[in-house]
């Protein structure tokens, strides 16, 4: 499951699509906030109409499916400066 490989790896940013099965998104976001509050979430979602459940689940960012990769790039650097770039 997500959870077993969070707690495996320990990232420092997990991104997160809001398509998964039985709500599986909130939970990851609220078992994250809970038990990895360092990791910081950006979930990638169709609709803003999600977007406020999904930040007061805990999100730290919420983005919508198909914008360019530079917008991504940019919101990961807000969340952690340097990612993005790192090789």
């Amino acid at each position: 499951s997500a959870m077993e490989i969070l707690k495996a790896h320990q990232p420092d940013l997990v991104m997160v699509d809001d398509n998964l099965p039985n709500g599986e998104a909130l939970n990851l976001i609220h078992y994250l906030k809970k038990d990895w509050p360092q990791a910081k979430t950006i979930v990638l979602t169709d609709g803003t109409q999600q977007k406020q459940a999904l930040l007061a689940a805990g999100a730290d960012a919420v983005l919508l499916r198909g914008i360019p990769t530079e917008q991504i790039t940019e919101a990961i650097n807000n969340l952690q400066p340097g990612l993005a770039n790192a090789s």
